[in-house]
């Protein structure tokens, strides 16, 4: 077996049987049929009203539903064909490449990588200061408390950059440029990690190569890499842990080193401490190891149970050095708020005064009607923040009330939080769906002479606008490069990940594609469907992709590297 011969196993030699194949298509050929089928209804209606009982959307669905599931099947059975002849094949320049040390493999990986960015870091300079950056910091540099409405590590992390900056050389703009310089060589470095990964565990080299190429010049992976958003941060993490769980689960029956323990543990900690849905992603891995794995599922829940518990300690330690105000109650309200407004606003005649009564009860009816289909603020910010906490239960069962003879409005609200995750189509786009502006309000820092006292210097300004014409109109007009930007792709990369590893069988390694996909599935309840929200999955695209290809067990491994390994050896 030679360099790319790593696509050769079971499935490659044999075929992949029949009803396994069939199935995965039907299965991937429905969820996408539907996808597509209301995504379209949504966004190509006014006010994304949707007629639900109409037999023409279903049909539709299910029309693409047939197309993909057929498609799907002759993809499988035309990569069951090049499996079985790839066992033949050799590649000298990808047996040199496997050959090499996986120091100096991830250390070519990362030169490479972080040259590409380059020009990003220059068209951005000094670092794109928006998204929550700018309000993180404004409550802790000028009133003195952290907020924790945005994760408390991010917010130190970005006090300890921009602050040491300025106290350092005398500029926020130094400051800024100290982030994103740190934040982009962590995301370059865990990429290249990934990439060295999969090829040391016999992936296709020159599949790792250019996946890695096709995601490390993505102008939503450059962009976000100098931007002030702990979306950057927390993909650092995602993709960490998604790489180290793999590794751990790849050792089989074998002691897992101490180093990869702590590594792991460390890893899944930062994905706690970088996004308030960490902590589920964790618990969810945790609950399905036990259920599933038979090896290593003691070492995968200790270091899971160490997240936690390190998650806590710093929690605690924050609290008891720092000021801190609690997020806002309505901040986990999105969906629910959503919900009640469209109810509100397109079909209040119907309310019984009872429901009229609890509605204006909880929720200020005057900002109610600033109701916006894609934005939860105005919604959620109308909450009567005293009236609920004065009876949570009781605006549940206003929810649910609410529900009956409204379904139709409810699943709308729904759609318009997720279906963008899964509609590949410049047409979700939305004022908020993209960048934020430059430092949006407008904030200055104590030592500030006038103005703000971070400004924004483009070095390449054509560059710049290439790139933010990727994050915020997703290359509107051009088919190829918006399916290449999509906010829909990272969904479309984990349903092809999964089918993928159902025709392989590699049911283990479903845990760490778990990780991603419970992230991704939280995106529901966000306040709004944006590019920022689904950037941590964009860096983990070669990997998802690749991730089936990777040896179940040193044996695979020994066979897929035999011919690197006399290269090394000559």
């Amino acid at each position: 077996m030679g360099g790319d011969t790593a696509l050769t196993s079971e499935a490659g030699r044999t075929g992949t049987p029949l009803p396994r194949k069939a199935s995965i298509s039907i299965l991937v050929g429905m969820v996408t049929g539907i996808a597509l089928a209301l995504g379209h209804a949504l966004y190509s209606s006014e006010g994304g009203n949707i007629a639900f009982s109409s037999v023409r959307l279903w049909a539709t669905a299910a029309v693409i539903g047939v197309v993909v599931a057929v498609l799907g099947f002759l993809a499988l059975t035309l990569l069951d064909r090049l499996e079985a002849r790839s066992h033949s094949r050799t590649w000298p320049l990808s047996e040199r490449i496997r050959s090499l040390r996986p120091g100096m493999r991830w250390l070519a990986f990362l030169l490479v990588i972080s040259l590409s960015w380059i020009p990003a870091f220059l068209a951005l300079y000094p670092g794109y200061f928006g998204c929550d950056g700018p309000l993180q910091l404004n409550c802790l540099m000028n009133y003195g408390f952290i907020s924790l409405q945005w994760p408390t590590a991010h917010t130190l992390l970005l006090y300890v950059c921009v602050g040491g900056g300025n106290l350092l050389l005398g500029s926020y703009d130094a400051g800024v440029t100290l982030y994103c310089v740190v934040q982009a060589g962590l995301l370059a470095s865990t990429m290249a990690y990934a990439s060295s990964y999969l090829i040391e565990r016999g992936a296709p080299v020159s599949a790792v190569i250019a996946l890695t190429a096709i995601t490390m010049l993505n102008p939503v992976v450059q962009t976000y890499a100098f931007v002030t958003a702990t979306d950057s941060m927390f993909g650092v993490f995602l993709l960490l842990s998604v790489v180290l769980v793999t590794r751990l689960l790849g050792l089989g029956g074998e002691r897992a080193p101490r180093g990869l323990l702590v590594a792991t543990a460390l890893a899944l900690t930062g994905l706690c401490l970088f996004r308030s849905q960490g902590v589920y992603i964790v618990i969810v891995v945790m609950i399905l190891a036990a259920l599933i794995l038979r090896k290593n599922a003691r070492c995968l829940l200790g270091c899971s149970t160490t997240a936690i518990l390190l998650m806590l300690a710093f929690n605690l330690v924050v609290g008891l050095a720092f000021t801190t105000q609690a997020d806002a109650p309505y901040n986990s309200l999105n969906l629910q708020s959503q919900q009640i407004a469209r109810v509100w606003v397109y079909d209040r005649d119907s309310l019984t005064d009872e429901q009229v009564g609890q509605v204006e009860r909880y929720y200020d009816t005057d900002k109610l009607e600033g109701y916006l289909p894609y934005l939860s603020d105005p919604a959620k910010t109308s909450l009567r923040t005293d009236a609920y906490l004065e009876d949570k239960a009781g605006l549940t069962s206003l929810w649910l009330d609410l529900a009956k003879g409204h379904e139709g409005l409810y699943a709308e609200a729904f759609l318009w939080d997720w279906i963008g995750y899964l509609y590949p189509s410049a047409a979700v786009e939305n004022p908020r769906s993209g960048l934020t502006p430059w430092n949006e309000f407008g904030f200055q820092f104590e030592g500030s002479d006038s103005g703000n006292v971070i400004t924004q210097d483009s070095l390449l300004p054509a560059y710049y606008e290439w790139l933010y014409d990727g994050c915020q109109h997703m290359f509107r007009g051009n088919i190829l490069l918006t399916l290449w930007v999509s906010i829909a792709t990272p969904g479309y990369v984990l349903i092809a990940s999964f089918m993928l590893l159902a025709r392989r069988r590699r049911m283990p390694f479903l845990i760490p594609w778990l990780v991603p996909f419970v992230f991704w599935g939280t995106l529901t309840l966000s306040p709004i469907c944006s590019i920022r929200y689904v950037v941590p999955l964009f860096y983990c695209v070669p990997f998802l992709l690749l991730a089936p290809w990777i040896a179940r067990d040193s044996h695979e491994v020994a066979a897929h590297t035999q011919p690197a390994r006399h290269i090394r050896a000559r």
